[in-house]
């Protein structure tokens, strides 16, 4: 039986630094954040006029295995990921999500190997599992809704994603939180975690590349 060793907040901090550093000559401005009305969205924020500013969400997930020396790894995508994604979609924010491959607690700190992944806008899907043996993935356990992707396919997103305003970030940010909790208003569990903010929610990338 697989186990984590590791939580999503510490997985997050690992994520957040590794997409930096693997595109760090590419960015002029780089801002992670985890999104709070009355927080980020302040008068003041809004007074902020930055302009060529692109926006992902990135979620992160923790590896799972049965033994520190064991050459397997689980990574679970659960249902609110891809819900999550769906309205994401609906605003055209892509979903990035990644994982450090690794068994061990020293092989998940800075510099850890990422396989990265994009989600894809489907509500219907309820439980991915990925197996991994010595890094590689079970090609059995693939499915549509959840693409691995390598450095070049995740700056191809990090390129493709519009230009907005720093407005237009927290205005996509907001209608998004509110369609979520929409979306969940006839699931009273779903509800519940959805209001109360215990459901695994993005870490927002704000950002700007560089020109040439």
């Amino acid at each position: 039986m697989t186990t984590g060793f590791s939580n999503v907040r510490s997985m997050e901090y690992l994520l957040i630094h590794e997409l930096y550093k693997t595109f760090k000559d590419k960015f002029e401005f780089y801002y992670p954040f985890f999104f709070q009305r009355k927080r980020d969205d302040t008068l003041l924020s809004s007074l902020n006029y930055l302009s060529d500013i692109k926006l992902v969400a990135l979620f992160a997930r923790r590896p799972k295995t049965d033994s520190p020396n064991s050459n397997f790894i689980e990574v679970t995508f659960r249902q609110s990921l891809f819900e999550q994604a769906y309205e994401l979609g609906k605003n055209n924010v892509s979903a990035i999500c990644g994982s450090p491959l690794a068994t061990r607690i020293k092989d998940i700190g800075f510099g850890a190997q990422i396989q990265w992944f994009i989600i894809k806008n489907n509500t219907h899907q309820t439980l991915v599992t990925y197996e991994f043996i010595d890094g590689e993935i079970e090609t059995r356990t693939l499915v549509d809704e959840v693409q691995l992707i390598d450095d070049s396919h995740l700056l191809n997103i990090l390129n493709k994603s519009p230009k907005l305003s720093w407005n237009k970030v927290l205005e996509k940010i907001t209608k998004w939180n509110e369609d979520y909790i929409k979306f969940n208003l006839g699931n009273t569990y779903s509800r519940f975690f959805a209001t109360f903010n215990n459901i695994q929610k993005p870490v927002f990338i704000a950002y700007r590349l560089k020109s040439g």
